[in-house]
């Protein structure tokens, strides 16, 4: 497969710092602590494995089985729980402010990322572990901004007036906004999956 690749300053859209920092020039360096190379990065881990206790370890994994009680957990994700207690385990750390039906694409391929740069990691420097994690910013405040999507051509809109954290909203009434979003899905085999996904959680 062919591929073609634009650069970023190509595209005019982002600044110059941005294309600066992104292209390692030497007039930046004395700013960060090294270019997101995968050797840099595995300096950085090396630099900061040992700056987390054990009991800081422990309390974390605990802290995270917790937040997963209740669901059907991959042995992938169980293995990463227990590998958070090593002491030569670091994690690769992406997140996102709470969004409506996942919010923008961009959103998946961060998750995506994170999980590659994770197993790319590994298998180039093993003696450390790597484990990819996905931060929810549910304490943003911004409402307005997370407040609806766009689907076909369609802006979906979640009418609620609401302040303070997003992850603290009573997702009650989304109902009538799902329902018509249901609609629009049509009855492909995809389809049917989501509806039922959505469902499960109005009934939940």
């Amino acid at each position: 497969m062919n591929a073609e690749y634009v650069s970023y300053r190509e595209t005019a859209y982002f600044s110059d710092l941005i294309c600066d920092y992104l292209e390692d020039k030497k007039s930046l360096q004395s700013f960060h602590s090294g270019f997101p190379s995968a050797e840099n990065l595995y300096r950085q881990a090396l630099l900061k494995k040992n700056d987390y206790s054990d009991h800081n370890r422990d309390h974390l994994a605990l802290a995270l089985k917790n937040q997963y009680e209740g669901f059907e957990v991959s042995l992938e994700v169980k293995k990463n729980l227990d590998l958070l207690k090593e002491k030569n385990t670091l994690t690769i750390t992406t997140g996102h402010q709470l969004s409506l039906m996942t919010g923008p694409l961009y959103f998946i391929y961060k998750i995506i990322t994170t999980i590659k740069i994770s197993r790319e990691l590994q298998e180039k420097y093993p003696d450390l572990n790597y484990v990819p994690v996905y931060w929810m910013a549910t304490e943003d405040h911004d409402f307005e901004e997370i407040s609806a999507f766009v689907f076909q051509g369609k802006k979906f809109k979640w009418n609620q007036q609401q302040e303070g954290a997003v992850g603290k909203i009573d997702t009650a009434s989304l109902e009538s906004l799902l329902n018509l979003f249901e609609k629009e899905l049509g009855n492909g085999l995809n389809a049917s999956s989501l509806k039922k996904l959505i469902a499960d959680q109005l009934s939940g």
